[in-house]
């Protein structure tokens, strides 16, 4: 399905195409001389990329239609976004406001796919907390409080650094969390899972192949419940 609505976009995107093409041609040959024809390749060339623009938009808003309905979150129509693979996605779940980003992308490193969620609950947490991968160049940006002294069993195991404050409240918070999510929780994925005040953000990569509708709504599912294991 996702192949062929590809397919429908490439061949509308064709005379935006050659638009933007003959636009961009018209100009570098008369750009000395700006009469009519440079203007006339200057039209050509914006409104090429502007329905090239809105083809691309389509395609990603299908599949963010797809992400709607499994998720129960509404698209953001942010068309700058949709140009660098990016999808936006908000609404409530359970008396929580929820963010999701969507980021897919290719590098010299290979293919990647990142959610990033964010979840706003009415009650503040009273401590701060962040759990992360260790390694200097999987440490995810940001300020994060200090190491916990005592490093619990299940963090050593999966490698990961857990940073809380005050101490006896974000320790306890960090055991609840991990009993929460850990029997459906890709370890291997996660770049991130921080709560500070009334909000919880997780973020988590995936490589080699695009996050699916049924898997975001199954990791924000799985943030929802550690959001609500925090009280």
């Amino acid at each position: 399905m996702e192949r062929h609505s590809l397919l429908s976009v490439l061949r509308s995107a064709l005379i935006p195409a050659a638009m933007a093409a003959g636009g961009i041609v018209l100009i570098r040959v008369h750009v000395n001389y700006p009469g009519a024809i440079f203007w006339l390749g200057m039209a050509l060339a914006a409104s090429g990329l502007w329905f090239l623009a809105a083809a691309f938009a389509n395609f990603r808003g299908a599949e963010a239609l797809a992400i709607e309905l499994a998720t129960g979150l509404r698209f953001k129509k942010n068309y700058f976004m949709l140009m660098f693979s990016s999808l936006e996605l908000e609404g409530e779940r359970e008396g929580n406001k929820v963010a999701l980003r969507r980021t897919n992308g290719a590098s010299k490193r290979g293919y990647t796919s990142e959610l990033v969620f964010t979840i706003t609950g009415r009650a503040e947490a009273g401590f701060s907390l962040a759990i992360f991968p260790e390694g200097f160049f999987r440490r995810p940006f940001g300020l994060f409080p200090p190491a916990l002294p005592a490093r619990p069993g299940w963090a050593e195991q999966n490698r990961l650094v857990v940073r809380g404050r005050p101490e006896a409240a974000a320790g306890a918070a960090a055991e609840r969390l991990w009993r929460a999510v850990s029997g459906a929780l890709p370890v291997g994925e996660l770049r991130l899972l921080k709560i500070s005040g009334g909000e919880m953000r997780a973020e988590f990569v995936k490589r080699g192949s695009p996050y699916e509708p049924g898997e975001i709504k199954h990791l924000l599912d799985l943030c929802l419940k550690g959001c609500q294991s925090r009280i």
